[in-house]
């Protein structure tokens, strides 16, 4: 079996802002190179916050002809996989009561989702040394904890949908 390196660029938009001079000047041309080095064994992952739009034209142009794939709210198949997912090394263990309500509060957003769950898991264990299940009242204790780590990414997202005629 071949082996692939597979690099990851997260919140990929930040570096490509239009403002972001030294990326467009230095980093975009190197990361061009090595878009084109090795196609078969590296790979590359780029995360958009935003939309693609409102990247540089110099960062638009390393994704000519390049492959992507919108990522939106989980179905709740996969919603509930991903609350459930600390269950898979036991350290937490969920109600279905709980897991329904994490659902209900997130619908689906990955990263609500995971911050959530992350929030839910930090309290258990403060309270614990080994948690027992998670119940619908825990995932309501950990909700405002969750969007207070959230603060930023959200006014983040939000500060870029931009303003729209009659909001």
């Amino acid at each position: 079996m071949e082996t692939r390196l597979v690099l990851l660029f997260d919140e990929f938009d930040v570096l490509a802002d239009p403002k972001a001079q030294k990326a467009a000047n230095s980093f975009f041309p190197y990361l061009r190179e090595l878009l084109a080095l090795d196609p078969i064994r590296l790979k590359f992952v780029f995360v958009l916050g935003r939309n693609v739009t409102d990247l540089s034209s110099i960062a638009m142009s390393l994704f000519k002809g390049t492959p992507s794939m919108r990522v939106s709210l989980l179905a709740e198949k996969d919603a509930l996989g991903l609350i459930r997912l600390s269950e898979k090394n036991h350290s937490l263990e969920w109600s279905d009561e709980a897991v329904k309500r994490a659902w209900g509060l997130a619908h689906g957003h990955p990263y609500l989702t995971q911050v959530l769950c992350s929030q839910v898991w930090e309290l258990a264990y403060e309270a614990h040394d080994q948690s027992p299940p998670v119940r619908p009242e825990d995932v309501e204790t950990a909700a405002p904890q969750a969007l207070e780590a959230s603060r930023n990414t959200l006014e983040w997202l939000w500060g870029g949908l931009g303003r729209r005629s009659g909001w």
